[in-house]
């Protein structure tokens, strides 16, 4: 703080900064919240019944 004075400077880089890695925290953190609610079933096709279980069965 004391070194921007010196400069003449005001930080809004720094404040820049923080507020840009601090939006894609929260970003990030909503995509994660957002797939641990959804689960697996929005990657799964429509028509699929298959669960982790049976892949070994479907095999042997």
């Amino acid at each position: 703080m004391f070194a921007n004075q010196r400069r003449g400077a005001v930080g809004l880089g720094s404040i820049g900064a923080v507020a840009a890695i601090m939006l894609a925290w929260v970003l990030g953190t909503g995509v994660l919240v957002k797939s641990y609610r959804e689960g697996a079933a929005a990657t799964l096709p429509a028509d699929s019944t298959c669960q982790v279980v049976c892949q070994g069965a479907a095999k042997g």
